[in-house]
């Protein structure tokens, strides 16, 4: 079979986080080593190689923006052409730093907001403020973005914010600063020591929506949102959104009608410089030791790939990321 060239990479560039968010304990991880500059410009040079810059990069974390470099990451691949994202909690961002993202090239941020209730992101994010940091925020980055540069938000759907999804639709809709809104369902919190059957378990079970009517009828009227006349901010499509119910419904059923794909088109660099489409069930290499062009066309990722294609978990990649449309509709109803 013939191997396309990845279309889309996300690099874990600062493993460090000064939150303490509810659906992540990265904050647990001890003398976590940080990828050092020149190895990611090598592999962003690599990577532009094989794809012929047709490729997307994200730069995610932990929080991003501790990292004081990332300005210059963002430039790298914005010279050879290649488009940029990151995700961040915004709390960070002051008039200095969106200007100088702005000026680096990026060209999309995604910043996470989980409620227009402040108590309630906050208390979600861990951390007293973190909502009035998100608005500051958007102020400082509407001063400086162009139409190019594009502003997005991206909240998750848990038991403690369910009241809060629809009014955050209608918000985006109105906020000339945002261009669109993204959601993601609760999945096995990250860096948990053990994640089966999380959602049963303290401390970790108040994320999990407990009332599956209650579910249905707020993913119901993002769908009517969606399909109402006129251009609609919500990014999910409706196929997605009905996938959203079918899994809060039963965590446990597999969503999809074809196998995973995320192993022809997608990569992953972890903060130790490991490589692969799903981490979950192994690596196609290291950074600091190889190629991606080696890497991505080895035996390895030959039978990572195979493995994926074999794959029945409904894990944070295949319910919140994979947006074809490739779910089973009988499984998904209205």
């Amino acid at each position: 079979m013939s191997i396309p060239k990845p279309t889309f990479c996300i690099i874990n560039a600062y493993p460090v986080c000064m939150f303490k968010c509810k659906m992540c304990y990265i904050r647990t991880l001890k003398n976590v080593p940080i990828l050092a500059f020149t190895k990611i410009k090598e592999f962003i040079d690599s990577l532009a190689d094989l794809t012929q810059r047709k490729i997307e990069i994200n730069f995610t974390g932990g929080e991003v923006l501790l990292r004081n470099d990332i300005s210059d990451l963002i430039n790298v691949a914005h010279r050879h052409g290649i488009r940029t994202s990151l995700c961040t909690n915004g709390y960070l961002i002051d008039e200095k730093i969106a200007k100088r993202l702005v000026d680096s090239g990026l060209n999309g941020m995604v910043i996470s907001l989980d409620s227009l209730k402040a108590e309630t992101h906050d208390t979600l994010r861990g951390i007293t403020g973190s909502y009035d940091k998100i608005m500051q925020a958007l102020d400082y980055l509407g001063k400086f973005a162009s139409e190019e540069f594009k502003i997005s938000i991206q909240a998750l759907i848990t038991g403690l914010n369910l009241d809060s999804i629809v009014e955050l639709a209608n918000w985006v809709q109105r906020n000339g600063k945002i261009s669109g809104i993204s959601y993601m369902a609760i999945t096995e919190p990250l860096y948990i020591p053990d994640g089966t059957d999380w959602y049963k378990k303290d401390p970790y079970k108040s994320l999990w929506p407990q009332d599956i009517g209650e579910v249905n009828a707020a993913i119901d009227e993002l769908i009517r949102l969606k399909a109402q006349g006129g251009p609609s901010k919500i990014i999910n499509l409706v196929s997605q959104l009905k996938a959203f119910k079918s899994y809060f419904e039963d965590p446990e059923r597999f969503l999809k009608k074809i196998s995973c794909g995320l192993g022809l088109y997608a990569l992953n660099v972890n903060y130790t410089g490991d490589v692969s489409p799903c981490f979950s069930l192994g690596t196609i290499g290291n950074i600091y030791e190889e190629n991606i062009k080696d890497m991505w066309y080895s035996k390895r990722a030959e039978e990572l790939r195979e493995k994926m294609k074999r794959c029945r978990n409904n894990c944070n990649y295949l319910v919140n990321c994979y947006k074809e449309e490739t779910y089973d509709e009988s499984e998904l109803r209205l």
